[in-house]
């Protein structure tokens, strides 16, 4: 990972490995979106706050009243054939993904032209700010290009988890949504019938984890 090399540089051989997995970082995700991930990555290594609304639902209700999008087909990303995001990912994003398909989780995505047009994650035993419980999985992550969205593609990803999770026979997908994202709130509630479950206020302080739940149903 960049940050760990950037804390143990020492000497010019260093320096030199450093600057090929930039410039890659550059090339692939751009300068502002490049400056970010290490600003974030940097930034949640020391301190991170922020209030969550947690939401779920049940998986078969879903899958029974939602159809996937056509034309639209995907793939599971496990850490076995996590070559598959080498493409479409920087260096730095590409560790943090390495390290959460590790823990097992997984990472399902649409492909187009070589490059993932968008993807979302899935968490059996819970991730950063969410626990989950038996029976319970997290569903996290979820990304769109700019360019693709409005086209289905949310949707698609959603229930492509849901259906993932409804043939392994789990049965209720929890979500955590941040407060300041009201929309996003709004529109899993009123268009996919989610819950809210409760609201969590969550810090992370030099890499240890405080929570505090409300738990509202």
């Amino acid at each position: 990972m960049i940050n760990n090399k950037l804390m143990s540089c020492r000497n010019i051989n260093i320096w030199a490995s450093i600057i090929p997995e930039i410039t890659k970082e550059l090339h692939q995700e751009g300068i502002i979106k490049s400056f970010y991930n290490i600003f974030r990555l940097i930034l949640f290594k020391i301190c991170y706050i922020n209030f969550f609304i947690i939401l779920d639902i049940n998986i078969d209700n879903f899958v029974s009243s939602h159809t996937l999008p056509k034309n639209i087909s995907f793939q599971v990303v496990t850490y076995d054939n996590k070559n598959i995001l080498d493409n479409s990912f920087g260096p730095i994003t590409l560790s943090i993904f390495h390290e959460r398909l590790k823990k097992g989780n997984l990472c399902i995505v649409c492909v187009l032209d070589d490059i993932i047009i968008c993807y979302g994650w899935i968490s059996f035993s819970g991730i950063g700010l969410v626990s989950v419980e038996d029976g319970e999985v997290y569903l996290f992550g979820s990304y769109v290009l700019s360019r693709y969205r409005r086209k289905g593609m949310h949707l698609g990803i959603l229930h492509e988890r849901m259906k993932i999770l409804k043939n392994k026979g789990l049965k209720t997908a929890v979500i955590a949504v941040a407060l300041f994202n009201p929309r996003l709130w709004n529109m899993l509630v009123s268009k996919f019938n989610f819950r809210t479950k409760g609201i969590m206020f969550y810090v992370k302080l030099f890499g240890k984890d405080i929570r505090i739940f409300k738990k509202l149903l």
